[in-house]
């Protein structure tokens, strides 16, 4: 019966999958998308002390920075596995400069070397040389995605590591607030 496989559609509604798909102008990020820009939830206190302090912990934070150095090298692990697909271009070069009496290999060789005619030879070569890697079975190009998918995993923790360092000032923040109003009442 696979012409009837082929003939059902892959979701029906009130399917299981229908309820995991959201309406709207959803703000749900699809898988392997980067993340969305921190959202500012914390300039709803309207407080600008709180928000210098937001930005002061987001530029100065040493787990933020090691968390985008993190991110820094996923990325930099994901290009460099593109490398061997790219052409490898080679120069090299070589003079050296030796007695003419190198050339009779160890025999008597007659020179008389006069004005016109210098006592040594120079020899110069040069190479170009040119390589391209063949990648039949797509490893560079499997290993550069994995690459993609751990700086989205990086990024992805960046965020987390941000919001969650941010949930905590803010706590700390508001405890102070209270405390503060607290004195003021006494």
């Amino acid at each position: 019966c696979s012409a009837c496989l082929l003939s059902a559609s892959p979701v029906q509604a009130g399917s299981p999958e229908s309820f995991y798909q959201p309406e709207g102008d959803a703000t749900f990020s699809r898988g392997g998308a980067a993340p969305a820009e921190t959202v500012r939830w914390w300039q709803g206190f309207g407080d600008p002390t709180l928000d210098t302090l937001v930005g002061q912990l987001r530029a100065q934070s040493p787990d933020l920075a090691q968390a985008r150095d993190r991110l820094a090298q996923a990325r930099s692990l994901a290009r460099a596995a593109l490398t061997p697909l790219f052409p490898g271009v080679g120069l090299s070069a070589v003079s050296n400069t030796s007695p003419y009496e190198s050339l009779a290999f160890g025999t008597p060789f007659p020179m008389n070397p006069s004005d016109d005619d210098p006592e040594s030879f120079t020899r110069a070569s040069a190479t170009l040389s040119g390589s391209l890697t063949l990648d039949p079975w797509g490893t560079a190009l499997r290993e550069n995605r994995a690459g993609r998918l751990d700086a989205h995993a990086a990024e992805a923790d960046r965020a987390a590591l941000e919001e969650q360092l941010i949930g905590q000032l803010v706590s700390t923040w508001l405890d102070v607030r209270a405390a503060s109003a607290q004195l003021d009442v006494l």
